[in-house]
């Protein structure tokens, strides 16, 4: 049994049909000289463009009609300013703050969006304690290797606080759930987790529906069942991920989300398997955008040692563009991490503790991130005491060029480069890391 689940913070979405008409104004002031935003839906955690909406005298409504997908949106003035927005089932006005580098944006009564904050918060504060006990077990695992019986004292003690924690994360969910509003009630009730369900009952077909594939939730089912209720291995792969693709309806958002995500998870056991997956996909759905994404996602080429590294140019957390190739001339770590991962976070010390180390005698770290929300990123930054410059993101989730370019399907993952340029070395960490960097600067 895992003593630690992976917890996904998710920007979910669910599908609510009304047979009224609701609308959203965006208002963006009258003094502004924006002339039209885009209008993107989520679906399996990538981003699809719905609309390109013209902005008049600083405003443009969004009608929310009975064919209306209501959920989690994004409105983005381009790659860099976008805000999330939940659409489902209200009328409201969003008052936007635009700057340089970001679209901030605040509303009048809307119980959603007001939800939506909260949850954010409520999940980014349970991730935080749930690190801080991951630290705490990878020291009881060092301190008492050698002393059983008082490791598993220990460890049940962090059994009881992982407990505590859920608890309390699930009773936020059930007070929520008592409300006058569809969207809040749907998600609540979707997201409160039992582990007594048995781990045939915990994906069922009739939970594979459009209203979980948009936003991440049926991302998240897929996911979490993969870690906790199979044991994934080069021989049993092909079977699972043929029984979870089974278990989605055909000609379905549903079915694409599903395709998605068992490609990713054969990718870090089978990339060819992957592959045959995609094709399927590509079959099966020849006129969709998902699969051409999917594919673009996909490694061209495996990194080697020995290469050149590939270029990378980003927008930093000022909103500059920022090059690796800026730092030709010194050792540089390439690490591709993110907010929401908890072993990178982990990491995370290892990596100012090192850097602190050798800085002065030429190292860098080149820090790109994964994440969607700016917001995260930046707050974990400050956090784990980030101090070097060089943090870059897309705030593309997977959807990340750097990533593809550097066939990263899995994160933590760094890259060792030289003065030139040249990959020397992979996925160090911790010791073996810092064991290498002795080397090289001891020999200076």
């Amino acid at each position: 049994m895992k003593l630690f689940f992976a917890a996904i913070t998710l920007f979910f979405s669910v599908c609510i049909v009304h047979a009224q008409t609701y609308k959203t104004t965006l208002d963006f002031g009258k003094k502004t000289d924006i002339s039209s935003v885009y209008l993107y839906h989520n679906f399996g955690g990538l981003e699809f463009i719905k609309d390109t909406l013209k902005v008049k005298k600083g405003k443009v409504s969004i009608e929310q009609k009975k064919d209306f997908v209501q959920g989690l949106y994004t409105i983005a003035l381009d790659e860099k300013r976008k805000t999330a927005l939940v659409l489902a089932g209200e009328n409201f006005t969003v008052e936007f703050t635009v700057t340089e580098t970001e679209l901030k944006a605040t509303w009048d009564k809307s119980a959603n969006n007001d939800f939506y904050i909260a949850y954010k918060q409520e999940e980014l504060n349970y991730n935080t304690s749930l690190s801080a006990l991951e630290k705490d077990f990878a020291t009881y695992q060092r301190t008492y290797a050698n002393n059983q019986t008082v490791f598993e004292e220990k460890v049940n003690g962090l059994r009881l606080k992982v407990d505590t924690l859920r608890l309390n994360r699930n009773n936020f969910l059930i007070t929520n759930s008592k409300t006058n509003s569809p969207f809040i009630k749907e998600v609540c009730n979707l997201l409160m987790l039992n582990d007594s369900i048995a781990p045939a009952d915990f994906l069922k077909t009739e939970e594979f529906t459009e209203s979980m594939a948009t936003g991440e939730f049926l991302s998240f089912k897929i996911q979490r069942y993969a870690m906790e209720y199979t044991r994934l291995t080069q021989e049993n792969i092909a079977l699972e991920a043929t029984q979870i693709l089974g278990k989605a309806p055909k000609n379905t958002w549903a079915r694409q989300v599903t395709y998605f995500n068992i490609i990713r998870i054969c990718l870090s056991l089978n990339e060819s398997l992957a592959r045959q997956f995609l094709k399927a996909f590509e079959y099966e759905f020849p006129n969709a955008e998902m699969p051409v994404r999917v594919k673009d996602m996909l490694p061209k080429a495996p990194i080697q040692i020995g290469d050149k590294a590939p270029e990378i140019e980003i927008m930093d957390t000022n909103g500059q563009m920022r090059k690796l190739s800026d730092l030709k001339g010194k050792v540089v770590l390439v690490d591709f991490w993110a907010s929401w991962c908890r072993p990178c976070r982990m990491e995370n010390p290892n990596v100012v503790r090192i850097y602190h180390k050798y800085h002065d005698k030429g190292f860098e770290v080149f820090s790109v991130s994964l994440d969607r929300n700016r917001d995260s990123w930046l707050k974990a930054i400050e956090k784990d005491g980030l101090i070097w410059d060089n943090h870059v993101s897309e705030l593309k989730h997977w959807d990340s060029e750097a990533a593809r370019a550097y066939s990263v399907t899995g994160i933590p993952n760094t890259f060792l480069i030289d003065e030139n340029g040249i990959i020397i070395n992979k996925n160090l960490r911790g010791e073996a890391l810092e064991n290498t960097l002795q080397s090289l600067f001891g020999a200076k």
